[in-house]
């Protein structure tokens, strides 16, 4: 589960970088 929960959080951070640039 916290495994699932880090990934989530990091593919966020991805979408988050891609709208950014």
């Amino acid at each position: 589960i916290v495994k699932f929960e880090y990934f989530d959080i990091l593919l966020f951070i991805f979408l988050s970088e891609s709208l950014i640039e």
